[in-house]
Order: structure tokens, then C-alpha cells, then sequence
């Protein structure tokens, strides 16, 4: 009984071991192909965001979100400013519809330095009730 309870022991520390190591071996491939998590949507069919600083100080952001099976959507997006230590919002825009498709840009002149950023959020409608969200936060880019 005590050879059973030993060979049970050691192989259930090899198995562990040998576990151990294929999974910091997965981790480090996915590491190596820098894989993009994305959201897996029912009725939104894309949504895509896109910030740029034009002529210096000139920021633009532009959204647009495709869906189907639903009545309408909405987008809102928010361009923000960090001022002391807080993200502060500039100037919003949005756009409602029942196309499949909507978009909506906005541009906004900022000061030198600045760090700006955008938030977007896309919102899907069947009978009136949200029935599907997105949302999306830019990294910070400056001018």
C-alpha cells in the first residue's frame, strides 16, 4: 500500500510539473504574437474608432459601428483632455439612426502639450430597449 501511495505521489508531481511548464510556454507564444483581444458581438457587426492630432493642434476622432437584427443605434463619443491629474471632456459628439451603419467624427483644437484621448460608446436598439453595447477607450496621444 505504501509503493501505491509513493508511485501515486511522484506521478501526480511529474504530471504538475510537466503542466507547469506547457503553460508558461503558451504564455510566452502568446506573448511573442502580441494577440488583440476583441469582443465577440451578437448584433454589432464592427465597431471602430480612430483618434489623430491634424496640423499640430487639431485633434479629430471619427466612429463608426455597423450592426444588424435590431431596429437603430446610437454612438456617442467623447474627445478628453487630462488636466491636473483628471480626464476632463472637451466636446462630445453622437448619432442615432436606423441605417446599419452609423458614423460620426468631430475635431477640436487643443493647446500644445496637451494629452488627449477619446471615449466611444455604441449602443444598440430592437423595440426601443438596449439590446447590445460597446464601448471604447483610446490610448493617449499628444500633441
Amino acid at each position: 500500500m505504501k509503493k501505491i501511495l509513493i508511485i501515486i505521489t511522484v506521478s501526480c508531481t511529474l504530471l504538475l510539473i510537466s503542466s507547469l511548464s506547457q503553460s508558461e510556454a503558451l504564455a510566452a507564444t502568446v506573448n511573442e504574437v502580441n494577440v488583440v483581444m476583441r469582443p465577440m458581438y451578437t448584433n454589432v457587426i464592427s465597431f471602430n474608432n480612430y483618434i489623430n492630432i491634424i496640423n499640430g493642434n487639431e485633434v479629430n476622432v471619427e466612429s463608426n459601428l455597423s450592426y444588424h437584427n435590431a431596429d437603430e443605434a446610437r454612438i456617442v463619443v467623447y474627445l478628453e483632455q487630462y488636466i491636473n491629474g483628471n480626464w476632463v471632456v472637451l466636446q462630445g459628439w453622437s448619432n442615432s439612426g436606423s441605417d446599419l451603419y452609423l458614423y460620426v467624427n468631430g475635431s477640436r483644437i487643443v493647446s500644445t502639450g496637451s494629452q488627449c484621448r477619446m471615449r466611444a460608446y455604441g449602443y444598440v436598439y430592437d423595440g426601443g430597449k438596449i439590446i447590445e453595447t460597446a464601448s471604447f477607450t483610446s490610448a493617449t496621444v499628444s500633441n
